[in-house]
This record gives C-alpha cells, sequence and structure tokens, in this order.
C-alpha cells in the first residue's frame, strides 16, 4: 500500500502540469492582392492587448511576391488572436503614410476586417481562434494610394 501512494501522486501531478500547459498549433496565413514583390511582408499574430502595437507575441516575415504569398507561424498558444499585416515595400520595417496620414504601403487584417475611413478594425472584428491545430486564415491586402 505504501508504494501505491507515491504512484498515485506522480500520474496526478503529471496530469495536472500536461493540464497547465497550453496547445500550441500553426497559423497559416495567405495573403493575396500583394501588388509587387517589392520589399516584405510583415506578419503579426496580436493578442487583445498587444492589438495595433509593435509588440505581438508572434511575428515573421518573408520576401515579397506579387500575387499571393503563403506563410506559416508555428508555435501559436491557444487564444484568440488577430492578425495583422504590411507590405513593407521599401523593407524600412515601418508602416509608412503619407503626409495626410493615409497608409502608402499595402495592409490587411484577419477576417479581411476593416475600419471606418483610414482606420484599423476593432480586435472582435478581426479576431480568430487557435484551437491547437491548424488555422488558416486568408488576408486580402488594401492598397489605398497606387504605386
Amino acid at each position: 500500500m505504501v508504494l501505491k501512494k507515491p504512484f498515485l501522486l506522480a500520474v496526478v501531478l503529471l496530469c495536472a502540469v500536461q493540464a497547465g500547459l497550453a496547445r500550441a498549433g500553426t497559423v497559416t496565413v495567405q495573403v493575396s492582392a500583394l501588388r509587387s514583390d517589392r520589399g516584405v511582408v510583415l506578419i503579426a499574430i496580436c493578442d487583445a492587448e498587444s492589438f495595433l502595437t509593435r509588440f505581438c507575441p508572434y511575428f515573421t516575415r518573408a520576401r515579397a511576391a506579387a500575387g499571393t504569398l503563403v506563410v506559416d507561424v508555428e508555435g501559436v498558444e491557444e487564444g484568440s488572436y488577430a492578425v495583422q499585416v504590411i507590405h513593407d515595400e521599401n523593407d524600412n520595417r515601418q508602416f509608412d503614410r503619407n503626409f495626410l496620414g493615409i497608409p502608402s504601403e499595402g495592409y490587411g487584417f484577419s477576417n479581411d476586417a476593416i475600419g471606418l475611413f483610414y482606420s484599423p478594425p476593432d480586435f472582435a472584428d478581426a479576431a480568430i481562434e487557435v484551437a491547437g491545430d491548424a488555422v488558416k486564415v486568408q488576408i486580402t491586402l488594401r492598397y489605398l494610394i497606387d504605386e
């Protein structure tokens, strides 16, 4: 009987540890309507607190390719996120705007969410759920200023 208690305790602890571990999945982001192969595409997967900031928990970049680009972001823990994409055509790692504040580079959000006029969408409109498995997100870029 003495041997059963440590074994039972070990099993209970192992189950508790596994239950506490967040499952991680892959978010496949398909970016369409890229107008050129210049620069890079910046992809950020953000929770509600980091949405529209530079401090999103998941970030990657890929060489731009005119048309459609598919990028996998691995290791995304379960939760609610919004994906934001910028086509940084001049590769300066900034979201460029003209003198009126209108974006001069392409951008997009998950669910193809848009805000009013030139403002970004609310997190709730762009939110997706990651549940530990593969999630596919399609984003169509918008360019407000012609080349």
